[in-house]
């Protein structure tokens, strides 16, 4: 009888237990890819600065063949 209360007993902190640590798996998990997130935000907004640049380079080249077409 008594390694029954103690089993029964342990059974729900083996169940806290193992609810905490799915909690951090599932906290560490978010946290990954959060970060994930946020370096894709960064790199979106790296690349639409580039394409401004570009857009900017194609302009001043296409007004240079303009300009050397016409000497």
């Amino acid at each position: 009888m008594f390694s029954m209360a103690t089993a029964g007993s342990l059974w729900p902190a083996r169940a806290i237990v193992q609810a905490q640590t799915n909690n951090t798996v599932q906290d560490t998990t978010l946290a990954r890819h959060e970060e994930t997130l946020k370096k894709i935000d960064t790199l979106s907004d790296q690349l639409s600065e580039a394409n401004k640049h570009m857009a900017v380079m194609e302009t001043r080249f296409n007004d240079e063949v303009k300009h050397g077409a016409r000497e």
